[in-house]
């Protein structure tokens, strides 16, 4: 447990940074969010959770060939929860374009979420280890910054939650899932040694994370 102890507090620090510094998410909790980064946001994810199968079978074949069996079997399983949730952001964007027809257009997938996605693919090629992570870094991070994210826009921007139904809809399944992470990280031979590793690894996802939502809000700030 030392080791989800001390990544998760890692992840924690991380929202609170966000939330103090990050434009996009300053925006969600000050009331200033736009209909249209919201739709922006819901987009670029949904376009992220198309790949998570695409890479979770990557990670599987991988950790495979590599003599990683345990590893392997994770990836498995967590394939066969994933598949289709894609389709939970395209009906909240059809939905919000629904709810608001004068919502100006996004500008589509961003290049800092192209490179979220190719980074992602390089971090398996280069160490299936690292993925483990990075679901650990998914599934918590929606946990802890969904619901209080949900209810700010809701409360400051007057957009139902219902809107918006691909992060509460991994918020509630992935609560479920972040536990089982501590257990599994003991399985697949995570060490409390390499921690600062881990950590590392982290820091590069979030750094990646943060580049992505400054990008939503950029054309926002620039035009005020």
């Amino acid at each position: 447990m030392e080791i989800y102890h001390n990544l998760t507090h890692h992840i924690q620090n991380y929202f609170r940074s966000l939330k103090k510094s990050n434009r996009f998410y300053q925006r969600i909790f000050d009331g200033s969010l736009t209909v249209t980064e919201l739709s922006s946001f819901l987009q670029n994810v949904s376009f992220l959770t198309a790949h998570t199968p695409q890479h979770l079978t990557l990670a599987r074949d991988l950790a495979s060939t590599q003599g990683y069996p345990v590893l392997a079997a994770y990836f498995a399983e967590k394939l066969g929860e994933e598949v289709g949730h894609d389709q939970w952001g395209h009906d909240d964007v059809k939905a919000l374009k629904e709810r608001f027809p004068q919502m100006v257009a996004g500008p589509g997938i961003l290049p800092e979420m192209r490179a979220f996605i190719a980074s992602n693919e390089a971090m398996i090629r280069r160490n299936p280890f690292d993925y483990f992570i990075y679901v650990l870094y998914a599934e918590y991070f929606t946990v802890l910054a969904g619901p209080a994210s949900l209810n700010a826009i809701e409360r400051n921007s007057r957009i139902p939650q219902s809107m918006m139904t691909i992060i509460g809809k991994h918020a509630e399944l992935d609560q479920h899932h972040v536990a089982e992470w501590a257990e599994a990280a003991v399985r697949v031979g995570l060490t409390v040694d390499h921690c600062a590793d881990y950590c590392r690894v982290l820091d590069g996802i979030m750094e990646r994370y943060w580049q992505f939502c400054t990008a939503l809000s950029q054309p926002h700030e620039q035009a005020a």
